[in-house]
């Protein structure tokens, strides 16, 4: 509750217009927050120095990743793909070659604490796309879920190779169901 509440001479219909302004910015700066915190990781695998705010964020999310993955790796900010299926994207991170990973950034709002499930199958959907797209498809995938609310607060979620072959083919069948759905065939083969 970020509001005094309702004024002894306001309506409820006024109160309750001023809860959904204010929860709309709540949104909104909990969303720039996330987006900053973001650009700050991306920048220190760039080599950028991270503006002191976002310092603990970074060095979370870079120790993190040298526990989970060989430290050694060269790690891409930001990389576009097309697939020849018809679909492209863009990764968070990801490190090239026959051991490859590819990493995908999540903030979040959680504590320490927290029993709040982190991963979900859209994710693990996302990272099979992007390594196939990537033309990586045996490359190590993880969601990095960065805690807005508790800077330094990093969980690595690395998804099993099994649950990202069966992401692979959930991605597919959705993929094959838009594109029939929209009549859109970038492949120019008859279905």
């Amino acid at each position: 509750l970020t509001l005094p509440v309702q004024a002894s001479d306001e309506t409820t219909a006024a109160y309750t217009a001023r809860i959904i302004r204010d929860s709309q910015e709540q949104g909104k700066k909990a969303a720039e927050r996330g987006t900053a915190i973001h650009a700050a990781v991306q920048g220190a695998y760039e080599g950028r120095a991270p503006a002191l705010e976002y310092e603990r964020h970074v060095n979370a999310v870079a120790a993190s990743l040298l526990e989970k993955f060989v430290p050694q790796k060269v790690w891409v900010a930001e990389q576009s793909f097309a697939h020849q299926l018809g679909y492209g994207g863009k990764t968070d991170l990801h490190s090239p070659g026959t051991a490859g990973a590819v990493i995908d950034f999540k903030t979040k709002e959680f504590g320490a604490d927290s029993t709040k499930r982190l991963a979900w199958d859209e994710h693990r959907m996302q990272l099979a796309a992007c390594r196939e797209g990537l033309g990586m498809p045996t490359a190590h995938c993880a969601n990095v879920f960065i805690s807005v609310s508790e800077p330094g607060l990093v969980v690595v979620h690395v998804w099993p190779e099994n649950e990202l072959q069966e992401a692979w083919r959930m991605f597919a069948a959705l993929l094959a169901y838009w594109q029939a759905k929209n009549s859109h065939n970038p492949t120019g083969e008859t279905v």
